[in-house]
């Protein structure tokens, strides 16, 4: 759940507002398993959501789906996810002319991403992460 704390008035070009005003309702079905393959503990999840958003935005479908798999160890744990955001194209902001926010409004794209978690021999672990965005306008 998102509450509309933000400010949704910013400067003369709307670029410091960090909020748009709406109240957003995310519901999601998650299912994994963990299991050992070839030595080597894994796991998988895949997840469906919804987000059921206001003030004029459109509501969107989430798929995605996430692996995993430690090595050395448990040493390391290598992680790679993908996630599909659909929009219903239910809203009635349009960012091209007047009416529109500097808030992405029916925009689909897949979001991909590694991470790669270690633990040194010190006690902190470290984190890299890559991300990669498709955004493509339909």
């Amino acid at each position: 759940m998102s509450i509309p704390i933000g400010e949704n008035k910013g400067d003369t070009d709307g670029s410091l507002q960090t909020g748009d005003g709406e109240f957003i309702q995310h519901v999601q079905v998650m299912q994994g398993t963990s299991l050992n393959f070839k030595g080597f503990p894994v796991y998988s999840k895949m997840d469906v959501g919804f987000n059921n958003r206001s003030k004029g935005f459109s509501d969107e479908l989430i798929i995605g789906g996430e692996t995993g798999v430690q090595l050395f160890k448990n040493k390391l744990l290598l992680l790679a996810r993908i996630r599909w955001i659909h929009p219903l194209y239910n809203g009635s902001l349009d960012a091209t002319n007047s009416n529109g926010s500097v808030f992405a409004n029916n925009v689909a794209c897949i979001e991909s991403f590694l991470r790669v978690l270690s633990k040194s021999l010190v006690v902190y672990p470290v984190s890299i992460i890559f991300l990669i965005n498709f955004d493509s306008l339909y």
